[in-house]
């Protein structure tokens, strides 16, 4: 397979980095089947206009019990309030804008994004990040993040998060999922080695 292969990796930033790329892009689409649908699909919609103007699906199923103790598969995602927005994918993209855009944003007006959930039926893949639930799932807004500002350090500020997405409310457990299980140890190793914030899972 070519995902097990061990490959040099390029440098940082690619060459060439703000340049239409589609001839490298097509051959190795010709070439790995598997990427045909994604490159197809990233070719239509260009990149976002903002980061506050972006869906951000988390990767992984998690289970809510409900206080009756109906168990239910569930995934998230957040929804930007002001909508989807993204660049002309036949112009010439734009590099290192994102982050002064969404300062420039914040400096006049709150973002703000709806914490959706969605609901999984029988015959969805629950333990299996990679394959999409089909659109027609039931999805329920569970809240609202509000951002006013970017931190004044972010370097500082990332180093104390865990990342961890075994930091779970009550009500709501991680799944079958065995990436799931796998980033459990690793990112809290992660954290330890960065010095943040402890990740209170239980470990039995």
């Amino acid at each position: 397979m070519d995902t097990a292969q061990l490959k040099i990796p390029l440098p940082n930033p690619y060459p060439g980095q703000t340049t239409r790329n589609d001839t490298g892009t097509l051959d190795y689409a010709n070439h790995h089947r598997f990427a045909q649908l994604g490159v197809f699909q990233a070719g239509l919609i260009g990149a976002p206009v903002s980061y506050a103007r972006a869906t951000y699906h988390a990767v992984h199923t998690f289970v809510a019990v409900a206080p009756d103790r109906v168990r239910r598969h569930v995934r998230f995602s957040w929804q930007p309030v002001s909508g989807v927005s993204n660049t002309d994918p036949d112009v010439t993209p734009v590099d290192v804008y994102l982050h002064q855009e969404l300062r420039d944003r914040l400096a006049k007006m709150p973002a703000r994004f709806m914490l959706m959930m969605t609901i999984g039926e029988a015959g969805d893949a629950f333990n299996d990040p990679t394959v999409p639930w089909p659109d027609k799932r039931i999805r329920v807004s569970m809240g609202t993040l509000t951002l006013t500002n970017v931190a004044a350090d972010q370097a500082a500020s990332g180093e104390r998060i865990s990342f961890n997405p075994w930091r779970l409310l009550p009500g709501l457990e991680p799944s079958g999922d065995p990436i799931l299980e796998a980033r459990r140890d690793a990112y809290e190793e992660s954290r330890h080695r960065r010095g943040g914030t402890p990740c209170p899972f239980n470990r039995s």
